[in-house]
């Protein structure tokens, strides 16, 4: 399911234009806790690139990806916390 979750999340990804033209690259890990029903409870940064406008657009996707899909019967808990890794790197 977080891999699910994490899927979804990284293909939405967009590099932020101003970023990307100044150069900054970075490493973002976010947190999320889902519901059992997909609904997102909470997204935070865990782990910040260093740079605020690559940690919100992180952020703002993860949020914009909610709902996800509701728990597979084989998970029984109400909610699940996610990482999510999420890496802007010029190329």
């Amino acid at each position: 399911y977080a891999k699910a979750v994490q899927i979804k999340i990284l293909r939405a990804i967009d590099y932020p234009a101003a970023a990307k033209e100044a150069g900054w690259q970075g490493a973002v890990k976010l947190g999320l806790r889902i519901a059992a029903d997909g609904e997102l409870q909470e997204a935070k940064v865990l782990k910040s690139s260093g740079y605020k406008i690559l940690d919100d657009a992180a952020l703002n996707v993860a949020n914009k990806q909610s709902p996800f899909p509701p728990f597979p019967p084989q998970i029984e808990s109400e909610e699940v916390s996610v990482e999510v890794p999420v890496v802007y790197k010029k190329e």
